[in-house]
């Protein structure tokens, strides 16, 4: 009897060892089975985190391709022939549905982006259907996409770049109309979707859009604009473009004789013609029997600086007044009371005074944004309250001056200053860029570099319209009369449209302490010596030119007939906005 009993404890015990082992593998099972698939769940989400940013990423990187000859690109963009241009839908009244372009009601619209060639992400930007982003995000466009042997090498180049370990992949780019909501300037809708090839733990895709957004600096073939008063003294003046004053402008009760003579103007935006009046036949306003235009361009000499004029809202100091609103004041020889003869070394009718003021503010609140938005090329910098002119990089590290944060190769500088802060004492150091001051500034120079400056493409006759020359207008003949950009001879109008004008050879600048744009959102003194290439900015103007000359001369590299979107050296011409997730 006790034998048996102790068997059946025996057995028991087994049973009891067999169930507890059993059920502990099964919890070690589940355990493991668990940590494996929350293990799996973890690296499906790093990868749709991976997938996430890379689309963000790739869109950056394609409204790159609106900029890449100013400022570069990740990858180059693709042409033309690569993209899928058969899918776009027209949507005008914004509901959402449209019909394709190829079965679109007017048969104007039956056209495709970019409809008989051309650059795909360069100016001109519209208004012909031609030339704009209006398809919808499911009818784009421009389409890259795997399945297109040609677009792929253009999507392998691009993950490649922005992802090396390839463990993802840019599927789909596509470029579409603005879509609601967009901010004016939107060039176009970007739309990036990322997939992983064959993941262990299931598919991973991603996609992120955003609106490429034009940058707009303004008119950038004006060498300066002042939304006050200027003064200049001394070898102080401007050459190669306009300058526009809203105020008063003092030149000491006398014309500098540094300024150079341009051609004959007989008002804002409207070059004086052989036939101003219309009537077929050339103007002879002093009755000498010779047209008036004909006898300046007869006369021995050239002509300084065909480009150079001004634009002031009040009046000019010791100069009396043009006769009549915004006319000049000092008309040209043949047409002043009594008759002068007409001079080509020192024709200054293309100053303006008594014009109706144009709002220019000097440091326009998108300029500010663009610095802010952290973008390559930009940098925004704050004064250091313990040590006056010296910024800190976004507020933070160490103080330094402002010519260790412009990027060596150009960009945007903004240097944030406290309300009521003295002037900033600011040295050029011959860069290239932007600077954007808050408050007022004090500028020299301390280091000057020669500079190559391209002229303007072409002086041309905009009929009286305030806006840049086209090449639709028509256009003066001008033709460099030396090797140094000394002086140009100057032939008859020619009728438009004509391609861009002597722009050929650049001339050689050598006093230069900046090349680009400097705004200056209060009073701006400028003490010589100080040479800018490009655009100064400022609520009020001091060029002081009694200890060496204030040279301020238009790029025209900024002229949008030379270059396609104009800008700073450096700087932003496109930025992403409204960035998100799909």
């Amino acid at each position: 009897m006790t034998r048996h009993r102790r068997a059946d404890e025996s057995g028991s015990a087994l049973v009891a060892v067999v169930v507890v082992s059993l059920l502990v593998g099964a919890v070690a099972a589940a355990t493991w089975q668990f940590t494996v698939l929350r293990l799996a769940a973890a690296r499906a989400r790093v990868a749709s985190t991976q997938a996430a940013w890379l689309a963000r990423g790739a869109v950056r990187a394609a409204a790159a391709w609106f900029e890449a000859p100013e400022r570069g690109a990740l990858v180059a963009p693709p042409p033309l022939a690569d993209l899928d241009r058969s899918l776009r839908r027209l949507d005008p009244d914004g509901d959402g549905a449209g019909p394709r372009w190829d079965a679109a009601p007017d048969p104007a619209d039956r056209v495709r982006y970019r409809e008989g060639g051309g650059a795909p992400f360069r100016p001109p930007d519209g208004p012909s259907l031609r030339d704009r982003f209006v398809g919808t995000p499911d009818g784009p466009d421009a389409l890259l996409a795997r399945a297109d042997p040609g677009a792929r090498a253009h999507l392998e180049a691009l993950s490649r770049a922005l992802d090396p370990d390839g463990r993802q992949v840019i599927a789909r780019i596509a470029l579409f109309g603005p879509v609601p909501g967009a901010e004016p300037g939107t060039l176009a809708t970007v739309e990036v979707t990322v997939e992983m090839p064959r993941p262990p733990w299931g598919p991973v895709r991603a996609a992120a859009r955003g609106d490429a957004v034009r940058v707009d600096w303004g008119r950038t073939d004006r060498v300066l604009v002042v939304s006050g008063d200027a003064a200049f003294t001394g070898d102080a003046g401007w050459r190669g473009g306009e300058a526009v004053i809203a105020g008063d402008l003092d030149s000491g009760g006398a014309v500098p004789a540094g300024w150079p003579g341009g051609v004959p103007w007989a008002g804002p935006d409207r070059p004086l013609r052989d036939d101003a009046d219309g009537d077929g036949t050339a103007d002879d306003a002093d009755a000498d029997g010779t047209g008036d235009l004909a006898a300046w361009r007869a006369m021995p000499g050239a002509v300084p600086d065909p480009w150079w004029r001004g634009r002031v809202g009040g009046g000019w100091t010791g100069v009396a007044a043009g006769a009549g609103p915004c006319r000049p004041a000092i008309p040209f020889g043949p047409r002043a009371v009594p008759p002068r003869p007409p001079s080509k070394s020192a024709e200054r009718s293309g100053l303006l005074v008594g014009c109706a003021p144009i709002a220019a503010d000097p440091l326009p609140g998108r300029w500010r944004r663009v610095a802010r938005r952290g973008v390559r090329g930009a940098v925004r910098a704050v004064e250091d309250p313990a040590r006056p002119g010296l910024f800190r990089r976004d507020g933070t590290g160490p103080p330094v001056a402002p010519s260790a944060l412009l990027p060596e190769a150009g960009g945007v500088l903004l240097l944030e200053r406290a309300p009521g802060a003295a002037p900033l004492a600011l040295d050029l150091d011959g860069g290239r860029g932007a600077i954007l001051v808050d408050g007022d500034a004090t500028v020299g120079q301390s280091v000057a570099r020669a500079r190559a400056v391209p002229v303007p493409a072409a002086l041309r006759d905009t009929g009286g319209e305030q806006r840049p020359g086209a090449r639709s207008d028509d256009a003066l003949e001008l033709a460099p009369a030396a090797p140094s950009c000394t002086g140009w001879s100057v032939g008859p109008w020619q009728a438009g449209p004509q391609p861009p004008g002597p722009a050929a050879a650049p001339c050689p600048s050598p006093d230069v302490g900046l090349r680009g744009l400097l705004a200056v959102a209060g009073r701006l003194v400028l003490r010589g010596p100080v040479g800018i290439a490009g655009q100064v900015r400022a609520a009020a103007l001091e060029a002081d030119g009694l200890a060496g000359p204030v040279s301020l001369v238009a790029d025209g590299a900024g002229d949008p007939l030379v270059v396609g979107r104009p800008g700073p050296p450096g700087a932003p011409r496109v930025v992403v906005s409204r960035l998100r997730e799909r």
